[in-house]
Parts: structure tokens; C-alpha cells; sequence
């Protein structure tokens, strides 16, 4: 998968559809899955990182498909509207350094140490506003930290590559 692709069968394993599936019926199993882990049916801090994930699974599958209106593209992984690199990171204590650099160029909107999540809002305020996801590996080594983000226009959307340069010390990590 290239730098700036997006993992549609990620997302289809995620969401738990096949490319064959209508589109009526993956925004079904999308709001069930949903429903199924609303916080008040669930502990709010689990539900909370699984609803970030069931999200960015529907909206890769949603940009994919035009909002439904074309079938999943089956070996085809690219988004105008998503980013997703992968870093390579040699110590643990880089999901804390990650979240102070955080800090630092964003608005930090969640954390989950457990689910090695971090959410980081960018251009928070403005017109332009985007989403970077930053997801841990540890179970790899090195351990792998995925930075996905996501925007409602990829052309005035912050480069991923400079936004990554700006984690302190990620080269070390």
C-alpha cells in the first residue's frame, strides 16, 4: 500500500462487509455496529475508540464508493480525501512523546493507551479543518505507528509528511 492510499480491505474487515455488498446493507451493518457500542450500552472510554474506528471504516468505504453510488473497488485502495503513512517507532514510550507533540500542533480529541489511539484535531476552528488518526502497532517489532488523516478538502489539507516531521524526535523513536 503506497503512502497516500487508504486501506479499503482494512476497512471492509473493520465494518465486517464484503465488496459485493450493496450499499444499503453496509450502511446497515455501519449503524447497527454503531448502536451496538453507544456508550450507554457500553464503558464510554472502549466505545469511544471503536466508534472512531467504525468511522473511519464507513467514511474510507463511503469516499471509495462516492457515498455508495459505485461498487467497492475491488484491489484498488485510493482516496482524494484520506493520507495514511507508516512509521516505524523502537520504544514505548513514544505513544506518550506522540501525544505531548500533539499537543503541540493540534487539539488532542482522544487517547487510548489500551486501544493505541490517538486522535489529534488539526486546523481546529477554521474552514479547513482535518483529522489525524495516529494508531500503534506494538504487537510488531519494531512496533509500527500508523498516521491516517482524513479531510473535507485533500487541497488545503496539511501535507502528512510535514505534519509527522513535527512529532519531536520520531526518527529516534
Amino acid at each position: 500500500m503506497g503512502s497516500n492510499q487508504v486501506n479499503i480491505q482494512k476497512a471492509m474487515k473493520i465494518l465486517g462487509v464484503t465488496a459485493e455488498m450493496d450499499w444499503e446493507g453496509i450502511r446497515n451493518i455501519y449503524r447497527k455496529k454503531i448502536q451496538q457500542i453507544h456508550p450507554d450500552r457500553t464503558d464510554g472510554d472502549r466505545s469511544t475508540g471503536e466508534t472512531v474506528e467504525l468511522n473511519l471504516a464507513f467514511e474510507v468505504l463511503s469516499q471509495a464508493t462516492d457515498g455508495g453510488r459505485n461498487p467497492i473497488p475491488i484491489g484498488q485502495t485510493t482516496s482524494d480525501l484520506s493520507q495514511e503513512i507508516a512509521v516505524p517507532i523502537k520504544h514505548i514510550d513514544s505513544f506518550h512523546q506522540i501525544i505531548e507533540d500533539g499537543h503541540e500542533i493540534g487539539d488532542v480529541t482522544y487517547v487510548s493507551e489500551e486501544e493505541g489511539l490517538i486522535q489529534v484535531l488539526l486546523n481546529a476552528g477554521t474552514q479547513y479543518e482535518s483529522m489525524l488518526l495516529i494508531a500503534f502497532d506494538f504487537s510488531t517489532e519494531p512496533a509500527t505507528a500508523l498516521f491516517t488523516m482524513e479531510s473535507d478538502d485533500r487541497s488545503k489539507a496539511p501535507d502528512l509528511d510535514a505534519v509527522i516531521a513535527r512529532f519531536a524526535n520520531l526518527q529516534a523513536l
